[in-house]
């Protein structure tokens, strides 16, 4: 059996390069998007990430635990009622970029 890796990054992981923690936002190939705490944005090779001396991992994301059957039985019959109109008469995008439901 193989071993996880350990270089591999995914969205959501928390990282340090010269000395500023950003977050893993996304990819595009080899390129890695950063989002640093003020908003920022920069797009990096993974290797260079990777062979980076500065280069510290601060910690993955992990998901958010799924909600327990009866969080459900909480929610109002009216949302309920509103959520499943759109389920059976879907959204339709008009040319002006609004969603109209019909």
């Amino acid at each position: 059996m193989s071993q996880p890796r350990t270089d591999a990054l995914k969205i959501g992981d928390r990282i340090r390069l010269d000395r500023v923690s950003q977050t893993v936002a996304g990819f595009a190939g080899t390129l890695v998007r950063l989002a640093d705490e003020h908003g920022s944005t920069s797009m990096l090779h993974l290797s260079h990430i990777l062979a980076d001396p500065t280069f510290e991992r601060l910690g993955e994301h992990r998901p958010a635990p799924l909600l327990p059957a009866w969080f459900l039985n909480t929610v109002p019959k009216d949302e309920i009622a509103r959520a499943e109109c759109c389920r059976t008469r879907p959204p339709v995008a008009t040319g002006g970029g609004f969603v109209v439901l019909l």
